[in-house]
Parts: C-alpha cells; sequence; structure tokens
C-alpha cells in the first residue's frame, strides 16, 4: 500500500495527460485523472488542473508535461520552450522545497489556462507563505556565490507578468505569446 496521497490531474488533452500519468506512476506515484468536463469551454482555450504531494520527483514531469502543453497550442521554437521549462520548474521546486519544506503530506497545486494568444499558471503550496519584498536581491555581491536564490529571478525574466497572492504561497505567472521571439 503506497502512502503518498494521489496526485489529480484534471486536463482535456488525452494524449498528453496519458504520458503524465505514465511518467508519475513511474515514479511510484498513484493517480487520479480525468477528463475536464468540455461543457462551456472556450474552443481554443486549454485548461488543467493538477494537484500533487511535495515530492521533489515529480517536478520535472510535471514542468515537462506543461511545456508540451504549451508548445503543442503554440508551436514553439527551442529557446522559448527551454525557458518555460525553467520557469516551471523553478515555480514547482520553491512550493516543495520553500513553502511545503519537503512534506509529502502537503500538497502543491497548479492549474493552467492556455489560449491561442496568451498562457496563465498558477503555482499553489500549502506553507505559510512569503513576502516577496524579503528575498535577498540575488544580484547583490553577498549573493553571486550562493548555490540558491535565484528562482524568482528567473521565473520574472522568462514571464511577462508574475504576481504572488497576499499571504505569499501562490505564484501566478502570465505569459504572452505575441513577445515571444
Amino acid at each position: 500500500m503506497n502512502s503518498r496521497p494521489p496526485a489529480t490531474i484534471v486536463a482535456s488533452d488525452e494524449d498528453l495527460r496519458s504520458e503524465l500519468e505514465q511518467a508519475l506512476s513511474d515514479l511510484g506515484q498513484p493517480i487520479i485523472a480525468r477528463s475536464e468536463n468540455e461543457a462551456g469551454r472556450r474552443e481554443s482555450t486549454s485548461k488543467v488542473f493538477i494537484e500533487l504531494p511535495s515530492n521533489i520527483e515529480l517536478v520535472e514531469p510535471v514542468a515537462d508535461y506543461l511545456t508540451k502543453l504549451v508548445d503543442k497550442i503554440w508551436s514553439l521554437a527551442a529557446d522559448p520552450r527551454l525557458s518555460l521549462a525553467i520557469a516551471f520548474h523553478e515555480a514547482l521546486v520553491n512550493a516543495i522545497k520553500h513553502g511545503n519544506h519537503n512534506n509529502a503530506a502537503k500538497l502543491v497545486r497548479i492549474t493552467a489556462e492556455i489560449s491561442s494568444n496568451e498562457a496563465t499558471f498558477t503555482v499553489e503550496d500549502e506553507g505559510g507563505g512569503f513576502k516577496v519584498n524579503d528575498v535577498p536581491p540575488p544580484k547583490d555581491p553577498d549573493n553571486l556565490l550562493k548555490p540558491s536564490g535565484r528562482g524568482l529571478l528567473l521565473i520574472k525574466s522568462i514571464m511577462n507578468e508574475t504576481r504572488h497572492n497576499v499571504r505569499g504561497n501562490q505564484l501566478t505567472m502570465i505569459k504572452k505569446r505575441s513577445v515571444i521571439p
């Protein structure tokens, strides 16, 4: 019997969802998956909801899935595809490591809404949150040689817009297709 809480995946793209399910299953992660309810959905918008336990091993398959989903809708070149993968990776690692303190009983929730013009991603953890302005500036000379602390800087440089909720446990990232090289 597996003691990990199951990951939940709700998405309309059967092929990519199956690929994510398989990748998570290969890591021993139990899964609950279902198709998105198509009723009321705009034709050109893809919506996804993923909920998973705080396990760093699950970051790569989920970041890969989100990147492939955007690529399927937008047909990205290699550089923008890699940049998005980095942003997803950093956001998920921050939620698991800093938000939920690697506590597998705590969940990370990811929502995505991708249209032909814009993609919005929200990553939320169950941690106590933080104040964005309290994060030490990674470009400060005292912080240059530290092995971490650049995730938010990377995310902000890749996405067109980022914002945190008041509590500081939810990051919303927006990417506009019109500004991708």
